[in-house]
């Protein structure tokens, strides 16, 4: 039970750091560019679903979270000692 809650959480933490406009990911993008480039991104945000759905079913997501997942899994199963 607690891989399967370590999985879930991990996912949903790492597509809500994407950085694309609507998501947190975005958000912290847009605070962290200058001006130009901050309007620039954040006239995005109303195309950001269509983004992120876009990568989900042309499998870009899993290229881009897939790396990430299993780097942060590896981090944190060694933490509690369990190192897979």
């Amino acid at each position: 039970m607690s891989d399967a809650g370590i999985h879930i959480n991990l996912i949903l933490a790492l597509v809500n750091l994407l950085p694309i406009p609507p998501l947190d990911g975005g958000r912290m993008l847009v605070a962290a560019l200058p001006y130009r480039l901050a309007s620039w991104v954040a006239r995005l945000e109303p195309y950001g679903m269509v983004i992120v759905l876009l990568l989900l079913f042309s499998g870009g997501l899993s290229m881009i979270l897939w790396p990430l997942y299993a780097l942060f899994r590896q981090f944190f199963l060694s933490l509690v000692g369990i190192g897979v």
